[in-house]
């Protein structure tokens, strides 16, 4: 893949919403993240601040206000209403944030007209329309809605309860007609949205086909954890000639870059090798897998897990350590 293709899917992906819904964007700067000690998210203080009006301080560092999730309305008693193109990233997001666990996203590659539209025609792109009219924008999945109730972050942080809410969003996406149907995989501890189902071109839902369902071999070494996703991506076209490219060294420079993993895979399905290799480093992140429709082409990004963390002053977002 040479770097022009790489300049020309990072404006894509601009231009698509992907770096301002859940996406590319939310890596808290991940050449140097600010680390907490596993109870992240789970209601455990951190260090002191000045609140979450304006910035916080927590070990000598200041951290900004809690940003908003695009897409989520959230009415403060766990009622949760998102609309998005995405609305399944979005709600991973959300609950990568208040559970402070891992909730990764893949979607399938969406081949009919009836679930994509123009970028120009998402609601949420009308001030660059107004701005620009003669922009449409690229393909990208069409707006879709998700209306959940979720308990308080304490019971959300235990496993059993993030599967089961998780179960009841998966329920509400169907019950809202929105694209594609999706199921939920539990990946050594963590949880993967994954499309299940998905409409052809010529109206009929056949099952989806994910990149990393791909089952993939490599050398064992170690490499950087940016290295090994490339390495992952670069077997599964390899081994399905299904076109999938990392985004991690273009969105993502710094952690993902210094740290070290030893891995390698002998007949295995791509997802399992690439939580594994996450396993390896020594903070919480999740994946996410896009498809760009003109382009036909998947795309793979990492996400730290950026968990509301308790303080005496207030809330701030830690990405969690993975517990020992």
């Amino acid at each position: 893949m040479n770097r022009m293709v790489l300049r020309s899917v990072l404006i894509v992906l601009c231009t698509t919403g992907l770096f301002a819904m859940g996406g590319l964007q939310n890596q808290n700067s991940p050449g140097k993240p600010i680390v907490g000690n596993g109870a992240a998210g789970r209601g455990d203080p951190g260090g002191g601040g000045a609140g979450t009006s304006g910035s916080l301080r927590l070990r000598g560092r200041v951290l900004p206000k809690i940003p908003d999730i695009k897409g989520v309305t959230d009415d403060g008693k766990g009622h949760i209403q998102i609309s998005s193109p995405r609305p399944l990233e979005v709600a991973a997001e959300f609950l990568r944030r208040k559970s402070g666990l891992v909730v990764s996203y893949e979607e399938p590659a969406w081949m009919s007209a009836q679930d994509t539209v123009l970028a120009g025609d998402l609601p949420e792109n009308r001030g660059l329309v107004e701005k620009y009219p003669t922009w449409r924008g690229n393909l990208v999945p069409r707006e879709g809605s998700l209306n959940v109730f979720l308990p308080d972050s304490h019971q959300l942080a235990k496993a059993n309860n993030l599967r089961n809410v998780i179960e009841d969003i998966l329920a509400n996406h169907i019950s809202h007609r929105n694209a594609g149907d999706f199921k939920l995989a539990e990946v050594n501890g963590t949880f993967d949205i994954l499309a299940d189902k998905v409409t052809d071109e010529s109206g009929r839902m056949i099952p989806a086909k994910l990149p990393l369902d791909t089952v993939i071999s490599f050398e064992n070494r170690a490499r950087s954890l940016a290295d090994t996703i490339d390495v992952i991506c670069a077997k599964v076209r390899e081994s399905s000639g299904i076109p999938v490219i990392s985004t991690v060294n273009m969105t993502a420079a710094g952690y993902l870059n210094e740290i070290e993993v030893q891995i390698g895979a002998n007949n295995e399905v791509a997802r399992s090798v690439l939580a594994r290799a996450f396993r390896g480093g020594s903070l919480e992140y999740s994946w996410h897998v896009d498809y760009l429709p003109d382009e036909k082409l998947f795309v793979l990004g990492a996400v730290a897990v950026q968990a509301e963390t308790d303080t005496p002053q207030g809330l701030t977002l830690l990405i969690p350590a993975w517990p020992k």
